[in-house]
């Protein structure tokens, strides 16, 4: 073998392992070996259906007020994150709160939920509990 090819033939081989411990670039594009960030602790927040609503119809006054509630989530990743009741003028607005990671992947089909949401400190009066997203029946409530 000449001088020429044992030096070519080196060469190459040089080339091919420095190829081989190069990263491979994951997007398409190349250049870039740098992996994608996953996001930790971000979280899809949604308001969710509530299709039924049961609550006493009379309590006194400085009585806690306990609503059931129950419905359903959009998908079967969400989990309950939070409930509130928001009180305005005659009015207490109920909402649920579901949340789960963003960017899961999970089966599209509803998902039940139940709690119990309590209002304090309501005035004396008659009040009437709507849902804020979906078809439960309104309820009428006086406090006395």
């Amino acid at each position: 073998m000449s001088f020429f090819k044992k030096w070519f033939s080196k060469k190459e081989k040089k080339q091919s392992k420095e190829q081989i411990t190069q990263p491979i670039p994951r997007s398409g594009k190349g250049g870039s070996s740098k992996t994608p960030e996953k996001k930790t602790g971000a979280f899809t927040k949604k308001s969710s259906w509530i299709s039924k609503m049961s609550a006493p119809s009379t309590i006194k006054g400085g009585e806690i007020l306990k609503i059931s509630v129950s419905g359903n989530f959009p998908d079967l990743g969400y989990k309950l994150d939070d409930d509130y009741a928001n009180v305005q003028e005659n009015e207490i607005i109920l909402s649920v709160i579901g949340a789960k990671k963003a960017g899961t992947m999970s089966g599209q089909a509803l998902k039940p939920f139940s709690t119990v949401i309590e209002v304090k400190d309501l005035e004396k009066g008659t009040y009437t509990i709507i849902a804020e997203k979906g078809n439960a029946k309104k309820i009428k409530v006086t406090v006395q």
